[in-house]
């Protein structure tokens, strides 16, 4: 983000050389580049926290529930870390949360919303490629709500298509030195593609489940993982707590399983009622009276404020133990 001269970064993160400019404010007020950089960090980091309250609002959580669960994910774990640490998590976590906000609007108005949606593709595949799969998944997810099943492909297609004419624009004015020595050369080429392939250690299923599930809200004491590129990562997945850290741990896990239950039931109550609801309207010696409304307001399906406030509740022995 602000050495000189700059690192491309890797083909995994094919534009995240366009995020230099953040750091130019810092640099020209007498900053360092590990300090410009931190910065940047910091301001993805307060801005993903500022869209997580838009989305819960954006999805009608009430007020007070919004800022709540905002403040309990601003304080957590993953997120203070990759607000302050100088990778690629900050920038793709922000570019994530921006997708699932503008796709909440277009969920709830149908607007098209056209440019916001290449800018934010264009963000999530230039700072991780793969975050890409990501905006396809929102794609298809707004477009069965409108069209059937094929016609959402071929929507999917189409926004394809034009992304990667705007991503191999910008790629080639990143990487212009690279693609020339490439083509120059493409079997050296194809073969430092060969061996830029992840090695090394590699997680379990329910190492990545533990990873994400338990320590996204309380952080585990970190250990050193050696790369096979000679690094010395400091790596936060090893299940190593102070007493404190035990109980808070074990009280967040208790919340989720709480939360995540409470959830699934009110699902299946709403499903049932829909269900019952068509059933109903569709049966003639039932139509006089139906039992619940064929098309359910807000208020009847609406189970939010509810969800957000067990949640709370059931995670204050979590924040006490965490502070």
């Amino acid at each position: 983000l602000a050495l000189s001269p700059a690192d491309p970064g890797g083909f995994k993160h094919p534009l995240i050389l366009l995020l230099r400019p953040l750091a130019w404010p810092f640099l020209a007020a007498g900053l360092d580049a590990k300090q410009a950089s931190v910065l940047v960090m910091a301001c993805f980091g307060g801005g993903t926290v500022a869209i997580c309250f838009l989305f819960l609002r954006a999805i009608r959580a009430r007020r007070p529930e919004a800022v709540a669960l905002t403040l309990l994910f601003a304080v957590t774990g993953a997120q203070i870390f990759i607000s302050i640490i100088a990778e690629a998590y900050g920038p793709a976590g922000f570019g994530i949360a921006a997708l699932w906000l503008v796709t909440a609007h277009r969920l709830a108005d149908g607007r098209a919303r056209l440019w916001r949606r290449y800018a934010i593709a264009v963000f999530c595949f230039g700072v991780t490629l793969t975050n890409v799969m990501q905006v396809f998944v929102a794609e298809l997810l707004v477009s069965l709500r409108e069209v059937g099943p094929v016609q959402a492909v071929r929507r999917a297609i189409v926004f394809g298509l034009v992304l990667s004419v705007l991503v191999v624009v910008l790629a080639a004015a990143v990487w212009h030195q690279e693609l020339l020595a490439a083509l120059h050369d493409p079997v050296l080429a194809l073969k430092q593609i060969y061996w830029l392939r992840t090695k090394g250690y590699r997680t379990g299923a329910f190492q990545v489940a533990r990873t994400f599930l338990a320590y996204s809200f309380v952080s585990p004491e970190y250990d050193f993982v050696h790369l096979p590129e000679g690094i010395d990562m400091r790596d936060f997945r090893s299940w190593r707590f102070a007493p404190v850290g035990v109980v808070a741990v074990w009280c967040w896990l208790g919340s989720t399983t709480t939360t995540v239950t409470r959830t699934s039931s009110s699902a299946a109550c709403i499903a049932t009622r829909c269900i019952t609801t068509t059933a109903t309207a569709r049966s003639p010696t039932l139509r006089r009276r139906p039992a619940y409304p064929l098309n359910p307001t807000p208020s009847t399906v609406h189970s939010g404020p509810w969800v957000a406030r067990g949640w709370m509740s059931t995670t204050m022995a979590s924040w006490i133990c965490w502070w």
